[in-house]
Order: C-alpha cells, then sequence, then structure tokens
C-alpha cells in the first residue's frame, strides 16, 4: 500500500480540514481523468459516503469547511484585495469605503462586512491565508498562519509523493 496515501487519509481522519480538502481534490481529479483511483483512496471515500448516507454531517466528514467559511474567506480576500488597491477603510463623499462596496457585492450591510472581516482576523485560515496568498514572501508574525502554511505545504508534499509512487510502481 501506498504510505503517502495512508498518511494523507490518516490526518483526513483526524479532522486535518487540509488534508480533507487534498483527498477530495484528489478524488476528483482521477474522476475527471477516468483513471482508476488507487485502493485507499476507493476505500476512503466508500467510508466517507457511507457515514454521509447514515446521517453524518457532510463537512464533517469530508474534513471541509462550511459555506458560511467559505464566504468568510471571499470576503476577508476581496477587503485586503481592495486595500491593497488603495480604496479607504470608511466611504467619504469622494470615494466608497470597502467595506460598503464589499457588502454591495455580497449583498449584505456593511456593518456586516466589517464584522466577519474583524472575527476573521482571529482564525487562522482567513484572513491570514487570504494575506499569504498575495504575499508569500512577508515575512509573517502570526504563528497561526505559519503553522496552516507548513501544514498545507507538507500535505502538497504528501499529494505529489503519493503520484509519483503510483506512477513508479505502477498503481
Amino acid at each position: 500500500m501506498n504510505p503517502w496515501w495512508t498518511d494523507l487519509i490518516r490526518r483526513a481522519r483526524s479532522g486535518d480540514p487540509v488534508a480533507g480538502q487534498a483527498m477530495l481534490a484528489c478524488l476528483a481529479d482521477y474522476d475527471e481523468a477516468g483513471v482508476n483511483v488507487p485502493l485507499p483512496l476507493r476505500e476512503y471515500r466508500g467510508r466517507v459516503l457511507r457515514n454521509i448516507a447514515r446521517g453524518r454531517d457532510a463537512n464533517r466528514e469530508l474534513g471541509t469547511p462550511s459555506g458560511n467559511r467559505l464566504r468568510d474567506i471571499a470576503i476577508a480576500r476581496r477587503v485586503f484585495e481592495l486595500r491593497q488597491a488603495g480604496y479607504p477603510r470608511r466611504s467619504s463623499r469622494r470615494r466608497q469605503g470597502v467595506f460598503e462596496k464589499i457588502g454591495a457585492e455580497f449583498h449584505l450591510s456593511a456593518a456586516s462586512i466589517r464584522q466577519i472581516y474583524d472575527g476573521a482576523k482571529k482564525r487562522p485560515g482567513c484572513r491570514w491565508l487570504a494575506e499569504a496568498e498575495y504575499f508569500p514572501t512577508t515575512p509573517v508574525k502570526d504563528e497561526n498562519l505559519m503553522r496552516l502554511a507548513r501544514r498545507m505545504l507538507d500535505t502538497e508534499m504528501t499529494v505529489a509523493f503519493a503520484h509519483l509512487y503510483d506512477a513508479l510502481h505502477g498503481g
């Protein structure tokens, strides 16, 4: 059995959302390519789908964030983009503020956008992840972001080595 898939499956089963999302991406890649899915991934997919069919929460089983979490990440990313583009935090007579502009895009009030963004600053993987995507070489002082970035890199390397192992061993 491919030890790289085993490690990734173990991490996904333990609730690591980065590993859970990587597993889903791998399964989608195999399905879209129309090739046989390796046995460990088939077993993982079968167990997860069986648990969902039994009534367990799909996001928890798949290790993926809920819809609101994805929306919050998109909002935090958009706030960061507009702030980098020079938009002011608050509206003035001359220019619309960043929270009002994004509120119109997401059909939410400016106060709701500000609350989501301020809450995102406290959660690793939301605002910090958005900033890391745009400025990966910027020194980061937030230890939670560093742990998340290491986990993401480790997961990406595990997936790459799993594919390489399968290619070399005819899996």
